[in-house]
Formats: structure tokens, C-alpha cells, sequence
């Protein structure tokens, strides 16, 4: 409720009397709203005091009462009154009242019990495989070595060896060991798989283990491939126990993977120097031969024969076949034997390595590339049963001097026609494993 109070002006006489005066009425505005009693009873108050107390004086003559007229003017905007008057005040009227507006109105809708549980699994597996989450504290280093040791056990039992998805968890773990301090390499040589490594179970499983011994084609990215490459550097009881998984599954590709790693230093220090980055390690394929003799024939390609027989005194070349381990070894007596031929002899060899089964062995070396009729060879017997180096014990080993054959004892000279230009050595060890006939020559 709005009130405009308007009073009339009075002018005093000269006797003292005062008169009513029309022409100068004063405008007493009061905006606002009414609401308590109070507030009329201060009207009321104020009104009486008008009407009986003395007008006050008049200093100067009044203006027409249209130019007051003119001059004021009773307007409403957006429901609230103003009176204007002129002239205009500089000063911008104030902003009209606006009531604030309702806050905005919150959405409320719930989610399913599905979709709860589908959003709790998704950040239970981001938060594992990503340490820059703000959300979730971090995990600490035992729980993550542990569902990493869980995730490599399923990787081993439930993958195969070529599946994308196996190759990605590896992935998310070792992204996870990084961020969290935690040794992968450690986790892959651990053995707590039936008391096996990880690597040692992806051995046995691989796909490519037929037990022929043959070579693989081209060797694609695997789950063993990529362990392998994440367990570095590996153990020496590591390595022993690779070897023992390809064994058990007579796997000689395999088991020629292996050999080219740095960490089986299958090769000395001084061949290393020799071969260089540029060429490959010696070749060695086996096939296995028809029959109830275990009959086998590998197949050997040396590189820099000569030059290292020279300076090395011995090119040492391991293989799997008929579940054991064999070390084939071309070398130069030395001085301190106290076995086979003389000192400084060349010869070739041949031993079963741990934990191989004893055995008999009946084999021939030939030159597979000589123009000669018949090929020329050397027979390599074993007298006893051949055993595999145990304890303090040393491996049973079969020497045979190359002097025996004059196509051998070539071998030893630089420029050997059994040597090619590029001084590569081609063998081929027939190998039947039974006791040898002592009359056969």
C-alpha cells in the first residue's frame, strides 16, 4: 500500500494571523509499504502536528501552481511508484527490484543396481592401471605385486600364445609395476606357479612346441616373446629352468630362441668380438628320424670357423633332442686334459648336459657339402653309457680326433676346401641312440 500525504502551505500576516495559500501546496512523499500498525500510528502522529503546530516561514514567493504542476509528475514503473522532478537529477535512478530467481533444480535420477556395479568395476580396473587417478587413493606396492601375480598366472593358464588381449593385460601390468615401484622381472622369475616361473609354464604351453625340433617359421609377437623381453635380465637358476622347460618338451626351436639371449652367453667373449651384431649365431636344426633307436640328425652351420677355432680354441654348440640336452663342441685339446687326444689336437665332441637321462650313443660327423664319394666322416661311440654332469661328477664325453679322417684334418688349415669363401663350416651329426656295434667301422 502506497500513501501520498499532501499539506497545505500557510503565510503569515502582518498582524500575526496566519491564511490558507492554494498556490504553494508542499508535497510530502512516502513510498513504501505498510504493514504494521506502528507505522500508521507514526502517521497519525506526524498529521496531527502538521495541522496544529506553527507553518513555517516563507523566505521567498511562491511559483505558479502550474508550474509545479509542470514541474511534477506521478509515474509508475514496473509496479513501483516514482515521483520525477525537474530538473533531473544526474545521479541514475535505481535499478528496479527483482526477487532472485529459485535455484536450478537438481536431476535426482538414480541409477540401476547394474549400472552401480558396472561403474564400481570400471574404476576399480582404471584405478589399478592408472596412477594418475585423483579420485582413488593409491594402491599400495603389495596389493598391486599381488593382483599382478594373479593376473600373470591367468595369462599363462587361460591365453594363448598369440592372443592380443594376453599381450594388452601384460601391458596394463607393467604400466602398473612402473608407476608403483614394483618389479615386474622379479614377479616373471618368481616361482609360485606350481613352483615354476611364469616363463616356464609359457614354454610348455607354447603352441609351437611339436616336439620335432624343427625351427619356426617367422617368429610373429607372442605372449613368451613379450614375458621374455619384460623378465630381463634373467637368473642364472632362470635360465637353468628355461632350459628344463624346453626338455620336457623336446622344443629346439625354442630352445634356439634361447640361446641368442645375452644372458645364456652361449658363445665366448672373444667369439662375440669376432661375429659382431652383424652376423647371426651359428644355425643348428634337428630333425628326428623314423624308428625305436631315437634316431636324429642335426644339422650345423659355423660362422668364422678358422679364425675362431684359432683364437677361442673351442665354438660350442647346445641343442634339444629325444628330451635331452647335448653339447656339441669343436675345439683344441688343451694343454691340462686329461682325456682324448694329445694336447693341441683338433677334434669334435659331443656331452649330454643336466639334468639330461643317461643314454647310448651311436653317431657319424659328415661333411654334407664335400665333393667326395663316399661323404667323408668320423664315427663318435660311447663306450659306457653316457651320463649328464652331476655334482662334483663331469659330463661323459665322446672325443674324436679330426686327424682320424684327412678331410677332417684338413679342417684345420685356412683356405680348406671343406670351408667356404666367407669361412663358414657346414657339419651334420647322424645320431642313433643305442649301444654301438663294436664291429661296425
Amino acid at each position: 500500500m502506497f500513501v501520498i500525504i499532501r499539506s497545505p502551505g500557510y503565510i503569515q500576516n502582518d498582524d500575526g494571523s496566519a491564511h490558507h495559500n492554494k498556490c504553494r501546496p508542499n508535497y510530502i512523499s512516502i513510498l513504501g509499504l505498510l504493514t504494521s500498525s506502528s507505522i500508521m500510528s507514526n502517521e497519525k502522529d506526524t498529521l496531527s502536528s502538521t495541522n496544529h503546530d506553527a507553518p513555517p516561514q516563507v523566505s521567498e514567493p511562491p511559483p505558479s501552481y502550474e508550474s509545479i504542476n509542470a514541474l511534477s509528475t506521478l509515474t509508475r514503473t514496473q509496479g513501483a511508484i516514482r515521483l520525477s522532478q525537474s530538473p533531473p537529477s544526474n545521479t541514475p535512478p535505481p535499478p528496479p527490484f527483482r526477487p532472485p530467481a529459485p535455484p536450478a533444480r537438481q536431476h535426482t535420477r538414480s541409477l540401476s543396481s547394474s549400472s552401480v556395479s558396472s561403474l564400481k568395476s570400471k574404476k576399480s580396473w582404471f584405478a589399478f592401471s592408472s596412477s594418475s587417478s585423483t579420485s582413488t587413493p593409491p594402491r599400495p606396492p603389495n596389493e598391486i605385486r599381488s593382483t599382478v601375480l594373479n593376473l600373470v598366472r591367468d595369462l599363462v593358464q587361460e591365453h594363448s600364445a598369440g592372443s592380443p588381449a594376453a599381450l594388452g593385460i601384460l601391458q596394463s601390468c607393467a604400466d602398473a609395476c612402473t608407476s608403483h615401484s614394483v618389479s615386474l622381472a622379479e614377479i616373471l622369475q618368481d616361482k609360485y606357479i606350481e613352483s615354476h616361473s611364469p616363463l616356464y609354464w609359457a614354454i610348455v604351453k607354447r603352441s609351437g612346441a611339436s616336439g620335432h625340433g624343427q625351427e619356426d617359421g617367422e617368429q610373429e609377437p607372442d605372449l613368451l616373446s613379450a614375458l621374455l623381453e619384460r623378465a630381463a635380465p634373467l637368473a642364472a637358476d632362470t635360465i637353468t629352468e628355461l632350459r628344463l622347460a624346453c626338455l620336457a618338451t623336446s622344443d629346439q626351436a625354442m630352445f634356439q630362441r634361447l640361446r641368442i639371449l645375452p644372458q645364456f652367453k652361449t658363445v665366448s667373449g672373444a667369439d662375440q668380438i669376432i661375429l659382431g651384431g652383424a652376423i647371426t649365431p651359428d644355425d643348428v636344426t634337428v630333425e628326428l628320424g623314423a624308428g625305436t633307436e631315437g634316431a636324429f640328425s642335426t644339422m650345423f652351420v659355423v660362422h668364422q670357423f678358422h679364425k675362431r677355432m684359432m683364437i677361442s680354441k673351442e665354438i660350442r654348440l647346445e641343442f634339444v633332442a629325444r628330451n635331452r640336452i647335448w653339447r656339441f663342441s669343436l675345439l683344441i685339446t688343451p694343454d691340462d686334459a686329461w682325456y682324448g687326444p694329445p694336447p693341441g689336437s683338433w677334434c669334435a665332441s659331443i656331452s649330454l648336459q643336466e639334468p639330461s637321462p643317461p643314454t647310448w650313443l651311436d653317431a657319424r660327423l659328415v661333411l654334407p657339402d664335400a665333393q667326395d664319394s663316399p661323404l667323408p666322416q668320423l664315427r663318435l661311440k660311447s663306450k659306457q653309457m653316457m651320463e649328464a654332469p652331476r655334482k662334483d661328477v663331469p659330463a661323459t664325453q665322446v672325443v674324436v680326433a679330426m686327424d682320424d679322417n684327412p678331410a677332417f684334418a684338413s679342417l684345420q688349415y685356412s683356405g680348406s676346401s671343406y670351408v667356404s669363401a666367407d669361412e663358414t663350416l657346414k657339419l651334420r651329426l647322424d645320431t642313433k641312440l643305442r649301444k654301438p656295434d663294436p664291429t661296425a667301422v
